[in-house]
Order: structure tokens, then sequence, then C-alpha cells
């Protein structure tokens, strides 16, 4: 797409075609920004006139769609008008005032953030005036995971053998994004080719269309064989496919792990295909894996995030310790 000039076209170009953001990341950026703009005066509930290339409404929902229409009708000198300090800051107390969690108003801000390091790139903007806001203080929150108990526990509680096609697929499912961290947008994407049995590798694309392989170990490996025979999979086919034979989409992959992963086998908490890849995380570092195979591993783009995991890894050291060390009981009175 051709921004012509236009702030909020050259923001959905840079977000679309050079971040290369999944649809998804592309979408909530576009929401947190009409989000603010309609808070800031701007109308975002208007149908808009303009056309969107067919190029880009391939890549996006339709709600996606809508969104862009809107923004794209906005001049920018009006856009220009909402950056600034004092409209942000403005923003920033209207959705306290409103309960909104401090992750969601500082989300936001980052978002809106990106348009203004565009609007100054181009000479727009003199700074950004994001960089004037406070960012609200966040609680720190520990990733959710799974016990290693729990996924032995579903492994050895759930052979393939004998499973439908279907049971086959929703089982392998848990467990390919337990082995290998992907997110569930990069599961969805899988085709028969990415699976290279040979070298024991999976090849996922991941965010920014930045390519990575992960090891296979032998158990799921076989597995993987095992549905791939059931199916009598083809390369150009998607690995996975629903009963009604399309391509695997967001919603369905939520609904199967929440079938899969019940409280009275130990998986408590939130089910989600997210917490798996948490779930693998925390176990490979527990177990004394290199922070930085980790983070190759799950394909983040810095160390920052991978070391989250390490609070998780802290917490259940510190757990062991109280448990197990002779001192650690009773005020470390013992009756010496």
């Amino acid at each position: 797409m051709k921004s012509n000039g236009n702030l909020m076209g050259g923001f959905i170009d840079y977000l679309v075609y050079e971040k290369r953001y999944s649809v998804n990341t592309v979408e909530n950026y576009l929401r947190d920004v009409a989000d603010y703009f309609s808070k800031s005066g701007l109308d975002v509930s208007g149908p808009g006139e303009t056309v969107i290339p067919e190029s880009l409404r391939a890549l996006l929902s339709s709600g996606g769609v809508e969104i862009c229409r809107k923004m794209l009708s906005f001049s920018t000198d009006d856009v220009l008008s909402c950056l600034t300090k004092d409209m942000l800051r403005a923003y920033v107390m209207s959705e306290v005032k409103e309960g909104r969690a401090a992750s969601t108003v500082n989300r936001r801000l980052s978002s809106v953030s990106c348009l203004c390091r565009l609007a100054v790139k181009a000479g727009m903007l003199p700074s950004n005036p994001v960089n004037k806001v406070r960012h609200l203080k966040q609680p720190v929150r520990l990733p959710a995971f799974y016990t290693e108990e729990a996924l032995a526990g579903y492994v050895e509680d759930n052979p393939l053998e004998a499973c439908s096609v279907s049971d086959t697929r929703n089982r392998l499912i848990v467990l390919l994004l337990y082995s290998t961290g992907i997110r569930r947008g990069e599961l969805v994407s899988l085709k028969v080719e990415d699976v290279d049995l040979s070298r024991r590798v999976l090849r996922v694309m991941g965010k920014g269309g930045k390519m990575r392989e992960i090891p296979l170990t032998d158990e799921i490996s076989e597995k993987i064989l095992l549905y791939l025979r059931k199916v009598g999979a083809k390369p150009g086919m998607p690995l996975f496919v629903t009963d009604s034979g399309k391509p695997l989409y967001p919603a369905f992959v939520n609904r199967v792990i929440k079938a899969q992963l019940v409280d009275d086998e130990g998986f408590v908490g939130k089910k989600s295909p997210h917490v798996l890849r948490h779930t693998i995380a925390t176990h490979l570092l527990n177990r004394g894996a290199d922070l930085n195979a980790i983070k190759e591993m799950l394909g983040h783009a810095t160390l920052a995030s991978t070391q989250v995991y390490t609070h998780n890894s802290f917490e259940q050291l510190k757990k062991t310790y109280l448990t197990a060390h002779p001192r650690a009981k009773k005020g470390g009175k013992h009756g010496d």
C-alpha cells in the first residue's frame, strides 16, 4: 500500500510491510491507537470511505480492514494535533479513573509511541511526546506454568496408537506446543514439510518473518510420524486441519487445549497455548538449560523477554530450599 504522505498510511505500511508483524499484532497496534484517538477527539466510529488495496485486505481480518479504513480517513494534521504531551497525560488520567489495568494503559501508550517515532523520523514531530509521559507502575506477574508431574501424567495417560485421527491430532497439538514452545500462530501456519524427521527438527516461521529450527525429541518425532501416517500427509498440506479439513485457526486451538487439559489431572489455572509455552521454558530452565538456548528456541528478539522465566526458577529454588534445608524450619531452631 502506498502511504501517499498520509501519516496513518505510513504507520500501517510500517507495521505490515516493514516490521512484518502478525495479523493479531498489527490489529492490536491499530486498536490501541484508535482507542487513544477516540478519547482525544478524533471520531473513529464513522464508516470511512478510503479504499483498502486487495493486497492489504488479504493480510488482515475484516475487523482490521475496517479499522484501517477509518484511520486512513484522518488527515495527518488532525492526527498530529492529538500527539501532544498534555493530551497523552489526560488520556492516562482518564484511563486510570476508569479503572483500566496498568498493563493495558502502558501497552496503548507504547502503540502510540510507535506512531510518534514514525512521525519524528518523517520530520512531522520534533520529538516523541510519549517519552514525556510517565508510564504506570505494573505489579510483577510471573508466567503461569504447569508442573512436570502434570505433563508427564498427560503423556502417559494419552497414548496415540489407538486414538481416532481427531483425538490423535488434538493430543499431538498439546504435546507439540509443550515440546517445542512454539506460539499458537506458529502452530496454525505449520505445513507438513516444516517437519524434518530425518534431522529431528521443526522449521518455524516466527515474528517478523524470521525462520528458526527447533530440535525434536525422539518421543515427539515418533508421535508426529504416527500422526502423519494416519492422515496420509503430503508436502504442501497443512500439518493440522480441522475435522472438516480446513486449516487450523486460533480459536480452534484454544478449544483443543481447554478440552485436553483438565483440572483433576493437575492442570489448574488458565488453559491456553501460551501457558504451555511458558511451561516448557520454565521446565528447561529448572533443569539447567542455557538461557540463550531457550531464547533461540522460543524465538525471542531479546534476552530480556526470556529472563522472566528465571523468576519462576528462583521461586522453585526458594520452595525447595525452605522445604529441604535442615535449618529452614522453626527459625533454624532444631533443639541444638
